[in-house]
């Protein structure tokens, strides 16, 4: 899905494409420029450097993300309902755009990231770290640290994205793996506690 429609935009829409599909190294500000049919001088307009353009595309995303993880959400309904509707949300929203995956692991991975990027980034909160977070002060989840549930939650999700991805996995399947997500992150047994 392109991110709306201004010379911006465009700029960001055809860096994505190329490093998507070529990595940082192999999109060079030219050919961006060429994708995007603007000079390359109008890049440095909204940009001073590659590195600023990719923080930039990054922060974009993760803006997107959280937009779309949060549609449809009933926020008086239990934490797990809140959890399954919004990673239903996240892995849609990846579906529909996969470059936007192959963009965001490459970065998340690479020595690209800023202080002043990650800075931002928690101020874009996530819904489902927001959900996490209050499962957690509600004793919902297994006693582990934060980054620790993070990290399950992360590598759980993304294995399922690429399952379907790659037709390993059904739609019809899809939310009985979305209901084994939770398992894995609430304890065996919550006694005296009516879970989610």
């Amino acid at each position: 899905m392109p991110i709306r429609s201004s010379k911006r935009d465009d700029l960001l829409n055809a860096a994505l494409k190329l490093i998507a599909r070529q990595g940082f190294h192999a999109a060079p500000m030219s050919q961006i420029a060429v994708e995007a049919n603007i000079g390359v001088g109008t890049i440095y307009r909204y940009f001073k450097n590659k590195d600023e353009l990719i923080n930039g595309l990054y922060l974009e995303i993760r803006k997107r993300m959280a937009e779309a993880i949060g549609k449809g959400q009933d926020e008086a309904a239990p934490v797990k309902a809140q959890f399954v509707k919004s990673l239903q949300n996240l892995i849609r929203y990846l579906i529909e755009n996969p470059t936007e995956i192959q963009f965001t692991e490459q970065y998340e991975h690479s020595p690209f990231i800023t202080d002043e990027t990650k800075a931002e980034i928690e101020k874009v909160a996530s819904p489902i770290s927001d959900l996490l977070i209050r499962a957690q002060k509600e004793k919902l989840l297994k006693p582990l640290p934060f980054p620790v549930l993070m990290a399950m939650f992360s590598g759980a999700s993304m294995g399922l994205l690429k399952a379907y991805l790659q037709k390993k996995s059904s739609p019809a399947k899809m939310n009985e793996a979305i209901e084994a997500i939770w398992d894995m992150l609430i304890p065996k047994n919550i006694e005296g506690v009516v879970c989610c």
